[in-house]
């Protein structure tokens, strides 16, 4: 568990969001925007992921999935943000910028 992790309440609001098919996978969903989350905060090169998370090419394979479908986008307009209750706004902004920029 690293400090970047989505709590329940953000990740009930993404998945509610994204209505993601249901299946079986390898790796929960919730680990892949975990681990996406963990490149934006600490800056860490996509090789350098910590080995307990999915693969880096797995990761960037659904960033750029989500990025082109504009999920992101999706995710920035209609994130509640109530009560202070959800703060996965802001984080998604960074998430976004930072990934444009990079794919440049």
């Amino acid at each position: 568990m690293y400090l970047t992790d989505l709590e329940e309440t953000q990740w009930q609001v993404i998945k509610k969001i994204l209505k993601p098919q249901e299946r079986k996978r390898k790796y929960d969903l919730r680990k892949i925007w975990n681990a996406i989350f963990y490149v934006v905060k600490t800056g860490c090169q996509w090789r350098m992921l910590p080995s307990d998370l999915p693969s880096w090419e797995l990761i960037y394979y659904y960033y750029h999935k989500w990025s082109s479908l504009g999920e992101f986008n999706l995710l920035l307009h209609c994130c509640p943000v109530k009560d202070g209750l959800i703060s996965l706004q802001p984080f998604i902004y960074r998430t976004y910028r930072r990934f444009c920029f990079f794919s440049i």
